[in-house]
């Protein structure tokens, strides 16, 4: 084969801007541009965080490191939550059952730490001037994460169990339409077109809920965790893909190829159902299926994304790699009010 010839078939795996028809790039070159000249805009009104979080924040931040990267204190907050909550799959698999005293205390202390490092991040940024889109991105994703990881402690903890109220208690922190509808109407855009890009959400987690309810073995009885495993890493992805459309400036597109699989199993599921024939469902298989490949996808967004963003802002991830102009507790408030 010649070098041309070989150099033609390579020119037709990719397309123009230089995604791979197969992996492709999940940052555009003209969401590169725009990524770039992001500005973040927030706010907390709340009376706890005005007058009780940002005083004891501005106070802790103070107390860390200059060279303590932002996003390595919103992983640590992660790996806190992260380690309680495996505390309690060892000690309520279905979550219910017995768990000691002091596993409910860690968990609340774990909770509580993780609060407080999301908040203290974005003040190390800016007390290092060391903020960039990918801290943002890196703290949303977490927060999606942990939505999931966090529920299921907790429905440990209140012994919700296999019930419906463990599944609705996963489900509704995925949901929050009263800030759809503000940012809605603070950017003047179609209240319609808004919510049919949370359809994607709305089918995703109506059919595993239908499925959890319906399911001819029971399947959220037996293997409770797995499915609410799945289910918090599909979310979370959709989660990354809404943000990184925000950052860059693109249109979200909100259906995504990894959940076609989900769609088609789900519709077999429901037709087995439907004709009698239940043999024909592996549940526990295909709940199985659906984890490892929820994971897998999570992973690969997840080091695509982070590895893109910072070459593209010429970041660094866990470090600090300057000296950082400090700024005071004070200078810190004056901008967080």
């Amino acid at each position: 084969m010649s070098k041309a010839t070989l150099k033609q078939r390579v020119r037709h795996r990719s397309t123009g801007d230089g995604k791979s028809m197969y992996f492709g790039k999940y940052v555009s070159q003209e969401g590169s541009e725009k990524l770039r000249t992001y500005e973040y805009h927030g706010a907390d009104n709340s009376l706890v965080y005005k007058h009780v979080l940002t005083p004891m924040n501005n106070f802790l931040v103070e107390l860390l490191p200059l060279w303590l990267a932002p996003n390595l204190i919103t992983l640590i907050g992660l790996i806190l939550v992260g380690g309680s909550h495996t505390m309690f799959v060892f000690y309520c698999p279905f979550l219910d059952g017995d768990a000691p005293w002091w596993a409910m205390v860690v968990a609340a202390a774990a909770l509580f730490a993780y609060q407080t490092l999301d908040n203290l991040d974005g003040k190390q940024a800016r007390r290092t001037s060391s903020s960039s889109p990918l801290g943002l991105l890196f703290d949303h994703g977490c927060d999606a994460l942990n939505v999931s990881v966090g529920t299921m402690t907790m429905a440990s903890i209140l012994q919700l169990g296999t019930t419906w109220r463990t599944l609705g208690l996963v489900l509704s922190g995925h949901f929050v339409v009263k800030n759809t509808l503000h940012a809605v109407r603070l950017n003047e855009d179609s209240v319609l077109v808004a919510f049919t890009r949370l359809l994607p959400f709305i089918i995703l987690n109506s059919m595993a809920g239908l499925w959890a309810l319906f399911s001819p073995s029971d399947i959220f009885s037996t293997h409770p965790r797995l499915f609410l495993w799945m289910l918090g890493l599909l979310n979370s992805k959709l989660v990354l893909h809404l943000m990184l459309a925000h950052l860059c400036g693109e249109e979200y597109h909100p259906f995504r190829k990894t959940l076609v699989p989900i769609f088609y199993v789900a519709g077999h599921c429901g037709f087995c159902m439907l004709e009698g024939v239940y043999e024909a469902i592996n549940e526990q298989l295909i709940v199985r299926e659906f984890f490892f490949l929820s994971l897998a996808a999570y992973v690969h967004i997840v080091i695509t994304v982070v590895w893109e963003v910072k070459n593209v802002l010429g970041v660094s991830v866990f470090t600090i790699p300057h000296n950082p102009k400090t700024k005071s507790s004070t200078e810190l408030a004056a901008k967080s009010s």
